[in-house]
């Protein structure tokens, strides 16, 4: 509802009906709430092991999980880097079963479960990459630094309560840095 209003707002402004609302959200123009925003600080959950935050990060280190509690409904469109420094198991899970995560025994990340001919696609260890990953009711959409890495017919019909951030796992306690995270 929110965005409907926002939209409704900027919408009128386009039209000559109301003058444009100075700064709308608290994040960067047109670009969605800044989830490592000081007033979003509270809807953070450390599930387990080490986290950090930092002014414009997060970051998790061994077997971490750290979750974003809000209860979200698709549309949204989620975006964020990411810096794997140790270890092959960074994951995003958005409520329980959808995630974008790195499965299996080679550094790659794709959008489980896969689905159809998708393929996880490689990352390198050290060096930062840029996420989209854009959530409707009628199809999924990731982005890996602009490119298009899965795309789904199948939309997100149900609201999640929490986006989870892992820095690793069991297997492979990890090293991973979260940043510039962006909620639309």
């Amino acid at each position: 509802e929110a965005l409907k209003t926002e939209l409704k707002v900027e919408l009128d402004a386009i039209i000559g009906k109301s003058p444009m609302p100075v700064n709308l959200s608290p994040a960067k123009p047109g670009k969605g709430e800044d989830l490592l925003a000081e007033q979003f600080r509270k809807r953070w959950v450390e599930i387990s092991g080490k986290w950090e935050f930092k002014s414009d990060a997060i970051v998790g280190s061994g077997n971490s999980q750290l979750n974003y509690t809000t209860k979200i409904r698709a549309p949204f469109v989620l975006t964020f880097d990411f810096e794997v420094r140790k270890g092959m198991r960074p994951r995003i899970y958005f409520g329980k079963k959808l995630k974008i995560a790195n499965e299996g025994y080679k550094n790659q990340i794709g959008l489980y479960p896969l689905a159809g001919k998708e393929e996880p696609v490689p990352y390198e260890i050290g060096k930062k990459y840029s996420v989209k990953f854009v959530a409707n009711r009628r199809f999924l959409e990731l982005y890996l630094d602009d490119q298009l890495v899965a795309k789904r017919d199948t939309g997100l019909e149900q609201e999640i309560e929490y986006i989870g951030f892992f820095g690793g796992d069991d297997f492979s306690p990890g090293l991973t840095e979260f940043s510039n995270i962006l909620l639309e």
